[in-house]
């Protein structure tokens, strides 16, 4: 049996001079690229989960379980949150909140994608986009998304004065934003598709395939070397 496939959209960088109230940007062509594998999904698709309330699109303040992390399908959305205040926090950024209404967001845009067969493509500035498939059918879970775009930190030079000019084509972006500084909040979506994989024997298993999507707010990614100098800032000791 095959080992999961991950492949996770590189973002898209912002302009350095950023609005306000970031513009609907149009959407590029997906280009796909291997994200490091965090731990391998669960083996069984899962039927969608009740969803929290949505609420009045707050942010919720993490830290807690159940009705405060609402908007998602994600089953493990409090241990993604904590994954990846965790990883902010070795790199010197305040902890994220979570965000019902960024959530809900996320959510509707993952269960687009699903439809499209999990096809990765951006929708919006400040979004992270990951995309497993297996078979059998991974499961729901999200967490281990923040693991993989962590991985990609193994690119990122913190040495260079041209933070961003010299790591950008690194593909670093899903790293980035998840460690940006200026970023105070997340929400993720998570969705499932059926999937047919045909082996090179002939054979041929219904697997499935899942797609992940988290935003943050403020957007990170500004496409300046100052931006990233003072947004992306290296791993503290101890």
């Amino acid at each position: 049996m095959p080992p999961p496939a991950e492949e996770a959209e590189p973002p898209r960088p912002q302009r350095a001079k950023s609005p306000s109230k970031p513009r609907s940007p149009p959407r590029p062509p997906s280009t796909q690229r291997k994200s490091p594998p965090p731990s391998p999904p669960a083996i069984r698709r899962t039927t969608p989960a009740a969803r929290g309330s949505s609420g009045s699109g707050t942010p919720s303040a993490g830290g807690s379980n159940g009705p405060l992390l609402g908007g998602t399908d994600c089953p493990d959305a409090q241990k993604l949150l904590d994954a990846a205040n965790r990883f902010r926090a070795t790199h010197s950024a305040p902890p994220l909140e979570w965000s019902t209404r960024l959530a809900s967001d996320s959510q509707a845009y993952a269960e687009e994608l699903a439809k499209k067969s999990c096809k990765l493509e951006h929708d919006s500035y400040g979004e992270n986009l990951m995309r497993v498939s297996s078979v059998p059918a991974p499961d729901k879970s999200c967490a281990g998304a923040i693991n993989a775009w962590y991985g990609e930190v193994n690119w990122y030079d913190f040495t260079t004065p041209n933070a961003f000019r010299e790591n950008w084509s690194n593909n670093v972006g899903h790293f980035t934003q998840l460690v940006w500084k200026g970023s105070s909040q997340i929400g993720c979506g998570v969705a499932t598709a059926e999937e047919r994989t045909v082996f090179p024997s002939g054979k041929v298993f219904m697997g499935g395939c899942k797609v992940i999507v988290c935003r943050f707010n403020p957007y990170g990614n500004v496409a300046s070397d100052a931006a990233f100098r003072a947004n992306v800032l290296p791993a503290t000791s101890g």
